[in-house]
């Protein structure tokens, strides 16, 4: 008995820690984002100067779909937390 209660709570413990993985993850993903979609208004010169060498449609889109890549890593996270 006590085997199989150590080896549940270990089990929770790993998808704790996977879910505050994709926490992690999708808060970076929605910062970068918001950073490459609003690159005019935080003045980040690295990032400025990334922009401007390159298509500003195509950063745009890979803004939003980090943006959007950060959203789903947030909700998979919610939605293993509210299951445990």
């Amino acid at each position: 008995m006590a085997y199989e209660e150590q080896r549940e709570k270990s089990r929770r413990m790993m998808q704790l820690s996977g879910s505050l993985i994709d926490l992690v993850l999708g808060l970076l993903m929605v910062a970068v984002g918001v950073i490459i979609i609003k690159e005019n208004h935080f003045k980040i010169p690295q990032i400025v100067k990334f922009v401007e060498d390159r298509d500003a449609l195509l950063i745009k889109i890979f803004g939003y779909v980090t943006l959007v890549y950060g959203l789903w890593r947030l909700y998979r996270a919610y939605v293993k937390i509210k299951d445990n």
